[in-house]
């Protein structure tokens, strides 16, 4: 009985042990409710006012750590990435990035304006929260839901 109670307790501590092994080895989200998946719902032009892109064309953002990944799920179009740092109000581009098999490639940000990309690579933050964000760049206007 005694042999057994000391297994149990052997046990325990290593699966608590591997329990906060792997809890410690994550990164934890960097960008608060920035972070997640991003559905857009509506992409109007600035100058026109007219709707570009809604929740049919299902483009995608996903915002991770320090990168943001862009793509549209029912297409045969590679996904893009880039770096990208917030300010709360900012959202500003670095190098882009083509996905491939084995390693991603860099290109210009220019790639990215069939994602709602302007030339400068900025977007201002006009509204987030846990299910809306809303981004605005000198050419679109984005509206996103968290999915």
């Amino acid at each position: 009985m005694k042999k057994s109670i000391d297994r149990v307790g052997v046990l325990l501590v290593f699966a608590v042990m591997a329990v906060l092994a792997i809890v410690g080895c994550n990164r934890a989200d960097m960008n608060g409710e920035l972070d997640g998946n991003w559905q857009l719902l509506e992409w109007r032009d600035n100058a026109s006012g007219n709707i570009v892109a809604d929740n049919s064309s299902y483009l995608f953002y996903t915002v991770k750590l320090e990168m943001i990944q862009f793509h549209y799920k029912k297409s045969s179009a590679r996904p893009y990435q880039a770096y990208f740092s917030y300010t709360g109000d900012s959202l500003f581009l670095g190098q882009a990035y083509m996905n491939q098999a084995n390693s991603d490639s860099a290109v210009s940000i220019s790639v990215l304006h069939p994602y709602g990309v302007d030339a400068h690579g900025t977007f201002r933050v006009c509204e987030l929260n846990s299910r809306r964000l809303v981004l605005q760049n000198t050419e679109n206007t984005l509206v996103f839901r968290k999915y």
